[in-house]
């Protein structure tokens, strides 16, 4: 179940797609950090922003690079954690499918 910092938390960082998408970056910016803030392992906003810094490096006279370093590694980070996660439910689901298939 989630919380109501977690839902909070995707709807600053659906806020911050939207400002990302008009172009107004002190906005996405925002947003996707305050989905951050709300929600410390919010990998989509980490990655969300990790790719924003990413591609305002490449126009602007501002350096972006080092943010987008830091956000874009918390959300591989969080990614893989989500992945054994899976894989560990996953595990347990085949456990207990075996357990079922033996007893009949």
């Amino acid at each position: 179940m989630r919380t109501v910092l977690q839902i909070q938390a995707q709807t600053a960082y659906e806020s911050g797609l939207r400002f990302q998408q008009e172009r107004r970056w002190d906005r996405a910016e925002q947003a996707f950090k305050d989905a951050l803030r709300m929600d410390p392992e919010y990998a989509d906003a980490a990655f969300a922003l990790g790719t924003m810094y990413f591609e305002l490096s490449k126009t602007h006279l501002s350096d972006f690079r080092i943010e987008a370093a830091e956000y874009l590694q918390k959300a591989a980070r969080l990614y893989h954690q989500r992945i054994e996660q899976i894989a560990e439910a996953l595990e347990t689901m085949e456990q207990v499918r075996r357990a079922v298939h033996h007893k009949n």
